[in-house]
């Protein structure tokens, strides 16, 4: 059986740090952005995987065990349409490629949960849909929320080499999108699968918001099962920015967008946006 924690999210929405702060904990593993493993098997596998000896016996643990290399996997990256107009054999069949190979990382690296950050809906709608009624495997998603502004200010400063505009469009675009999708994903799970989570509130209250984590995951919370030492060999994530995080070390609260967004474009968020902002409970 594989417990697959799923970060559903729009890009800058503080992903990054909470799968760091789970993936200290000796229990999870944190697979990234695994979508993006499609690309790198077919573009860039040697480039990718130079130096990351962990996703080499990864692979080896695949070939032994199913007779085929992750290389030669056609792993599904797929539209929201792609995934609904397919036969429901392809879509098993294409989500049994990422449930075997989160088997194989689990037993690999004796753990008991699987982090994937991919944030997007899609990648998750294509993970539940292709479970159907098996209740061999098992999906909680930890629903991530960061204030859209901030998430804009973040996407004006990543997207710099572009247009103004461009990453405005692009940002609000992507937040309205996520937020809505999770809307209509939330009917496909259980209340005790699907936890909501604000990003401020995980940093300003970050100790009763971990346990809740925990509680919510099933993994034990106290301190003496998340990593005292980090082993860089053992990183699997792809994508993102993984980053080795210790019980203990700082976090702060990044609010920047409040004394750095022009306030045009905050008011234009307000107009797009701002009542899916005050559904979160941002005013």
């Amino acid at each position: 059986m594989v417990k697959l924690v799923y970060v559903l999210g729009s890009g800058h929405c503080g992903s990054t740090l909470l799968s760091n702060v789970l993936d200290a904990h000796q229990s999870v593993v944190n697979v990234g952005e695994i979508f993006i493993l499609r690309s790198c098997c077919q573009k860039q596998w040697n480039k990718m995987f130079n130096n990351r000896d962990i996703w080499k016996d990864i692979d080896q643990y695949y070939l032994n065990h199913y007779g085929k290399s992750i290389q030669e996997i056609d792993f599904l990256d797929a539209s929201f349409w792609q995934i609904i107009s397919a036969k429901k054999s392809d879509i098993f069949e294409k989500a049994n490629h990422y449930w075997t190979l989160f088997e194989c990382i689990n037993s690999l690296l004796e753990t008991s949960v699987i982090l994937d950050s991919s944030k997007t809906p899609q990648q998750l709608f294509f993970l539940r849909k292709g479970m159907g009624d098996n209740q061999r495997n098992q999906i909680k998603v930890i629903h991530l929320v960061r204030d859209g502004r901030a998430t804009l200010n973040s996407y004006f400063k990543h997207y710099h080499y572009i247009s103004h505009d461009s990453a405005f469009k692009l940002g609000i675009n992507r937040w309205i999108k996520t937020n809505l999708s999770s809307l209509a994903l939330r009917q496909f799970f259980d209340s005790r699968d699907w936890l909501f989570l604000r990003y401020e509130d995980f940093v300003l209250d970050f100790e009763n918001n971990l346990q809740k984590l925990c509680e919510f995951i099933e993994i034990d919370p106290a301190s003496n099962c998340f990593k005292s030492e980090y082993d860089p060999s053992k990183i699997v994530s792809l994508g993102g920015n993984p980053r080795p995080y210790k019980l203990g070390d700082p976090i702060k609260l990044d609010n920047k967008w409040e004394r750095e967004m022009d306030q045009k474009d905050v008011q234009k968020f307000n107009t797009r946006a701002g009542w899916l902002n005050k559904l979160y409970g941002y005013s």
